[in-house]
């Protein structure tokens, strides 16, 4: 029998101006949250987090990319353009 996909969520994170400081996905929004807050330099300025649910990681995943790519999150490591670099992407229009 199929293993049945987990569901995933893509997180944001804002901070008081409501500029966005990170995106990412996970299986557990609030543990990963809980993470952020106690490793993340940048969690301080946290002021407001919205959660997007997928059915599925892959699902998660290309929301995340395309949240990523044309949203610019601060404090994401990957940048737009070196995603767009490292995933040979010419025509994202």
């Amino acid at each position: 029998m199929p293993k049945k996909p987990r569901p995933c969520a893509l997180y944001r994170h804002y901070d008081l101006h409501k500029r966005l400081l990170y995106v990412g996905i996970s299986v557990n929004a609030a543990h990963r949250t809980s993470q952020h807050a106690r490793d993340a330099r940048w969690f301080h300025q946290v002021r407001a987090i919205t959660v997007e649910h997928f059915p599925s990681a892959p699902q998660a995943l290309a929301a995340e990319k395309v949240a990523i790519l044309m949203e610019n999150p601060i404090f994401n490591k990957v940048r737009p353009m070196q995603y767009v670099a490292e995933n040979n992407l010419t025509n994202i229009a």
